[in-house]
């Protein structure tokens, strides 16, 4: 069975490969779920440091 690839979030490349994050609301509950290519996660966690 073929692989389908993931549709990153962010910037819309496809890959093989993703990373999910959850974003969650300001009660503190699950709200969204985003898919992530390897470079927009690399850049989502450093914004994480400032």
């Amino acid at each position: 069975m073929p692989v389908m690839p993931y549709t990153c979030h962010y910037c819309d490349k496809e890959s093989d490969n993703a990373k999910t994050i959850t974003l969650y609301n300001e009660e503190g509950l699950e709200d969204q779920l985003k898919i992530l290519c390897d470079s927009c996660y690399a850049d989502w966690l450093l914004s994480l440091n400032g």
